[in-house]
């Protein structure tokens, strides 16, 4: 039985067979921090496409908390994006161009005591110097009552290579959050 992911995959026509997936590396919190990075990208550029699997949480009051992720630290607004969100009672979908980030939520320390959100990123192309470099996100958490989960995509409006990903976090991101990018063979 192939893993979750590789069904996100395939749907957006990435060729992904199992066992195609090679664990680059993993950053997990043993305090609170605000900000994940992967650098020296270029490292893994022999792969075709990147994914970031994520469990995390905010130290915020709230029941959510926002995830913010950029290219290159690139804070310009490069990035457009399309989201499709459903919760226990909304569902809500939204397009939006000129960002200065891609967004996703995940859980916010009043949420369920010990509950994470998840995250699957995918990357594609993310080494390419002719063309934009695409993404897709699906995302999930469950706090009190409105548990939600989402499917974005969108772009990033630079036919830069990535050199680095960063995450970061409307409050700070608690102990256990973890990040793990994996390489995608072509």
């Amino acid at each position: 039985m192939s893993p979750f992911p590789l069904g996100i995959l395939a749907a957006s026509g990435v060729n992904a067979e199992a066992g195609a997936f090679d664990l680059l590396e993993t950053a997990t919190l043993t305090s609170s921090a605000s900000s994940v990075s992967f650098t020296n990208l270029a490292n893994y550029s022999g792969y075709k496409h990147l994914q970031v699997r994520s469990i995390t949480r905010g130290s915020n009051s709230d029941l959510w908390s926002a995830v913010f992720v950029r290219f290159n630290s690139d804070s310009g607004n490069n990035y457009a994006d399309h989201l499709l969100r459903a919760t226990d009672t909304n569902i809500f979908a939204t397009a939006v161009t000129s960002r200065t980030n891609i967004g996703y939520e995940t859980a916010g320390n009043a949420a369920v005591s010990g509950a994470y959100g998840s995250s699957v990123i995918d990357i594609l192309d993310p080494f390419s110097s002719s063309k934009n470099t695409n993404f897709k996100c699906l995302w999930g958490r469950l706090p009190n009552g409105d548990d939600t989960i989402a499917f974005g995509s969108g772009v990033y409006l630079s036919t830069a290579a990535l050199s680095t990903i960063d995450f970061t976090n409307t409050a700070n991101f608690v102990a256990g959050t973890r990040f793990s990018l994996y390489g995608i063979k072509g």
